[in-house]
């Protein structure tokens, strides 16, 4: 079947723009392995992943929270619900209490470095607003690894769902973009006649019959010819869904900058007052390091109530002055004067997904 040189464009980018969401789901479906306990509870089916096939100590676990509705007809329809309370509990200790809210995007997750085999009481209780839908106590069992200490907990936006949408806005704007914008097409051309010419110039030098050349090419340069344009297309096509899927993921939350230097949200102060914003997706910045006697003023721009305090949550213990005792209305600032020296995590107690560290040093 011969194809037309001016739909070679809008083939091409489909072909691509298929193989690369083929490939995506198969990554968003890798990204959801792992392993789940799901418990009926009051007409709810509550699922609780966790990112690895079994849970180690000092190992980083992704937590992640759904809830679906058991109906008649043996389906289950996701709910809706607008945070979920966690509380871990090890030896009739507390390790983690917090209330997760529900991300825009993906999956209600937290990430938590379990520094203890055993098992452990993981209550949760999902609500909508002030509603209670349903609550309980699971077990995990955690196996021995390696030791660690660390803990943190957040709102992850990446999940199965949310890389397959990112996938299919991919394939679309790859279509759109490379099949019927035509600034773009007229560059391509152009690198198209650019690849032609220089296989032309090629082929004339290692041709020693001229005129044999001449009489055959007619017939064979149709063949490379398509094959070059056809392979530009196909490279530019691939290009492009790449980029589109890397723009969407950003833009979606699946994806972040690397923590390069040249990236980094790290501040130093040295003694004066430095102020730290909560925003929408968390403070900025959230890796703080300043001399001991610095002033950190504490805002928001999320246009709700704000309580920054010390870790642990909710006891805010480690440093127990760090803490306002209330709520900071929207349009208010709160300070604090760090005469510690050492590495303090903090949280907004309202929301303890966002989170952060200030790290005092000594005066230089």
């Amino acid at each position: 079947m011969k194809i037309q040189s001016s739909n070679l464009n809008l083939y091409a980018a489909i072909c691509v723009a298929i193989v690369f969401f083929a490939l995506s789901i198969l990554i968003a479906s890798a990204h959801g392995a792992g392993g789940t306990i799901e418990v009926e509870q009051d007409g709810y089916l509550i699922d609780v992943g966790y990112s690895e096939e079994e849970i180690v100590t000092g190992a980083p676990t992704q937590l992640s929270f759904l809830l679906f509705e058991i109906l008649e007809n043996a389906t289950n329809e996701e709910v809706l619900f607008s945070n979920v309370w966690v509380r871990l509990e090890h030896k009739e200790n507390i390790v983690f209490a917090g209330l997760l809210g529900r991300p825009e995007f993906g999956d209600t997750s937290m990430s938590f470095s379990f520094a203890e085999s055993g098992e452990y009481d993981l209550f949760v209780r999902y609500k909508n607003e002030e509603t209670t839908l349903v609550e309980r106590t699971l077990k995990l069992s955690v196996q021995e690894g390696e030791r660690g200490s660390s803990l943190t907990s957040q709102t992850s936006d990446a999940s199965s769902r949310v890389l397959v949408l990112v996938s299919a806005a991919s394939f679309l704007l790859a279509v759109i973009i490379f099949g019927f914008f035509p600034p773009l097409l007229k560059g391509i051309k152009r690198i198209r006649d650019y690849v032609l010419k220089q296989c032309k110039k090629c082929t004339s030098v290692t041709q020693s019959k001229p005129a044999a050349r001449s009489q055959a090419a007619p017939e064979s340069s149709k063949g490379p010819a398509s094959g070059v344009v056809l392979a530009t297309y196909i490279a530019v096509g691939l290009l492009i869904s790449i980029a589109t899927f890397l723009i969407t993921s950003f833009l979606l939350g699946t994806i972040s900058l690397p923590d390069w230097q040249g990236f980094s949200n790290v501040s130093e102060s040295n003694g004066e007052v430095v102020r730290v914003v909560l925003t929408e997706t968390g403070y900025e910045p959230s890796d703080l390091v300043i001399e001991r006697g610095t002033t950190v003023e504490f805002s928001t721009t999320a246009g709700r109530p704000h309580w920054p305090a010390s870790n642990l949550h909710p006891s805010h213990t480690e440093y127990s002055e760090f803490d306002p005792l209330q709520p900071v209305e929207p349009d208010q600032t709160w300070s604090f004067t760090f005469n510690d020296v050492g590495e303090w995590g903090f949280h907004d107690h309202l929301r303890s997904y966002f989170s952060g560290k200030i790290t005092v040093q000594p005066v230089r």
